[in-house]
């Protein structure tokens, strides 16, 4: 596998990507295929009222799938992908790829690793949005989200986005935490309070079923 990674490294371009910056829109053609090797990107569409909604994110050392089948399919692009923070991408072209397909039984184990982790994680948001409330979710993001400072570093609006809610409703939502003494919101932040020295067992007692 190492060896096919350094090939991978050797043979294709390094991409840096901006905080904010688009890797890809919707309806392009898709001429390359992105490794993320720092940083972080979200994939996500726009529903019809233009709200935001979260597919999947891309983490370090992953391929983002959709991307890849678009690419190695001929497909328009049904979303877009963004870097959510200072990112470096490698970009392998479609036709080299598909070669590795043909002949490398280590790319093809890994393509088929990438497509089920993808669509597994498509499957997961889905069951998350229709079974999960809003609140359960709001709470989970947090905890997931905490930093050493216990603080959570996203706007209303962003927090909103990744987890398919409404900023209103979000919005809403924090100040009844606040207002419960379990968060203290700050302006692109969330600080987390304690609760008898303790700080993510507090909101993960709130995330029992309402």
């Amino acid at each position: 596998m190492n060896a096919l990674f350094d090939f991978i490294k050797n043979h294709a371009p390094l991409k840096k990507l901006k905080k904010g910056e688009l890797l890809f829109c919707e309806g392009v053609e898709v001429e390359f295929i992105p490794y993320l090797m720092e940083g972080g990107l979200k994939v996500y569409i726009l529903s019809d009222s233009g709200r935001e909604i979260l597919i999947y994110k891309v983490l370090p050392e992953r391929f983002c799938v959709i991307a890849m089948v678009s690419a190695l399919t001929g497909q328009k692009y049904p979303a877009y992908t963004i870097a959510e923070k200072d990112s470096k991408v490698l970009l392998i072209e479609p036709d080299r790829a598909r070669r590795l397909l043909d002949s490398d039984a280590v790319w093809r184990k890994l393509f088929l690793n990438e497509l089920s982790k993808g669509f597994l994680s498509i499957l997961n948001l889905i069951n998350d949005i229709t079974s999960i409330s809003v609140k359960r979710r709001l709470i989970q993001y947090l905890m997931d989200n905490i930093s050493d400072e216990c603080t959570v570093k996203k706007t209303h609006e962003e927090i909103a986005k990744d987890i398919c809610s409404s900023r209103v409703v979000i919005s809403r939502l924090l100040k009844e935490l606040e207002a419960n003494g379990f968060v203290s919101l700050k302006r692109g932040k969330v600080l987390i309070k304690k609760a008898k020295g303790r700080h993510v067992a507090s909101l993960g007692e709130l995330s029992c079923p309402d």
